[in-house]
């Protein structure tokens, strides 16, 4: 509804609507895009080097208009980090993680992962890296034994629940990776869409849901909860994010909603 007015302030393309998630990930790769930077320090990709070395940033003053206040301060982001992962493809890496998931049976430590030639392989891949490998193999044997958790399987992809839709961008550890293979077997994922989402995955940082607001020249929201937030909740939007100014409007919602009733009377 508010398009006719952004086309005609000449700031339509720099409109983006989103989730708490879209945003952190705006802000984290206003440099580059920090998970190919992370991957090729791993996984040299001199293409990919290229743009990251061609990236250029234009900076802007940016405006955070916040609908409903109060999901903010809802345990998933108010006190919570959003915590991003890089990946690792490479046919060695698959093949590893096939011999996890075959043996899942065996009560598989460490130690026999690495007497496996899977293994031997993957460490030639990923030189230097064998310390970066073998945390996630111990991810890995720990998640292959626990499959059970409230994922989503539709358009050939597994989800999860993520405010009022369905995300097919969270991953929960290794557990989805397993999850993937699970649903395989159960001819519910085809081949090609395990081979995409078979790769090792890492944490690259860790970014305070609080600190979002901090990134932004202005703060401007609305909602019809304003007044029911609590005082710490007052004070940290008036004090941490210097939102002062208060406007309330009586909801055109509650009028038609009794003229409904009115009627429904009669």
């Amino acid at each position: 509804s508010f398009e006719k007015l952004f086309n005609i302030l000449g700031v339509i393309d720099h409109i983006h609507y989103g989730t708490f998630n879209k945003i952190c990930e705006r802000i984290i790769n206003e440099e580059g895009d920090v998970r190919k930077l992370v991957e090729n320090l791993i996984l040299p990709n001199n293409d990919d080097e290229k743009k990251a070395d061609n990236f250029v940033r234009v900076t802007r003053s940016k405006i955070l208009l916040i609908d409903e206040v109060d999901v903010f301060f809802n345990k998933d982001f108010y006190g919570n980090c959003y915590t991003p992962a890089a990946i690792l493809r490479h046919d060695s890496i698959t093949k590893l993680v096939d011999f996890i998931w075959k043996n899942r049976e065996s009560s598989l430590k460490l130690k026999d992962v690495r007497q496996s030639d899977e293994y031997k392989v993957c460490c030639d891949t990923l030189k230097g890296w064998d310390s970066l490998l073998n945390e996630a193999i111990k991810d890995m044997l720990n998640d292959v034994q626990g499959l059970s958790h409230g994922y989503q399987v539709s358009n050939d992809r597994i989800g999860y629940k993520e405010q009022d839709g369905i995300s097919y961008n969270i991953r929960y550890g290794y557990k989805t990776l397993f999850a993937y293979y699970h649903e395989h077997a159960q001819n519910k994922i085809s081949n090609e869409s395990l081979k995409n989402n078979t790769f090792l995955s890492f944490q690259i940082g860790t970014f305070s849901y609080a600190e979002v607001p901090q990134n932004f020249y202005r703060i401007m929201g609305v909602s019809g909860t304003l007044k029911t937030l609590s005082v710490p909740e007052q004070e940290v939007v008036e004090k941490d994010y210097c939102v002062s100014k208060h406007t309330y409007m009586p909801s055109l919602f509650e009028q038609i909603f009794l003229l409904w009733m009115k009627m429904i009377i009669l």
